[in-house]
């Protein structure tokens, strides 16, 4: 059985999920971690297979956070960010489901579970929440 493991947010998000999905591997499971690219060699190296998708949520974030105008340029950030999200979000969607099979096992946090309807409609994979919080 195989086992996607959707990963697209900051290292939070993807740390943990590498950790799980060597174990999934040393039990026996084929597993697919999908993250951003920033994160490819860091994912490779710990002999996890990665399949990339186009949204930088890390870098977002950093737009966001790494502002120090105050409170209204914060929100301009924000609204930059939603404005970029929406396209990319679409694209992110299209890249899943690409490399889904049916009888795939799909792992996902609530961040991405805007992403699934169409991926579980089309493969009917079992889907498992994971809450990393």
């Amino acid at each position: 059985m195989r086992i996607v493991i959707i990963a697209t947010g900051s290292w939070g998000d993807v740390r943990p999920n590498v950790v799980l999905g060597q174990a999934l591997q040393k039990a026996g499971y084929e597993v697919l971690l999908i993250a951003t690219e920033p994160f490819r060699e860091w994912i490779e190296a710990r002999g996890v297979p990665y399949f990339g998708v186009s949204l930088d949520m890390q870098a977002m974030m950093d737009a966001v956070m790494g502002g120090e105008g105050g409170l209204l340029e914060t929100i301009q950030a924000l609204y930059g960010v939603t404005k970029s999200l929406r396209a990319a979000v679409v694209q992110v969607g299209k890249e899943v489901a690409a490399v889904m099979r049916e009888g795939d096992t799909l792992l996902y946090n609530e961040i991405v579970s805007f992403l699934l309807n169409g991926v579980v409609e089309k493969y009917q994979p079992r889907v498992l929440h994971v809450n990393l919080q």
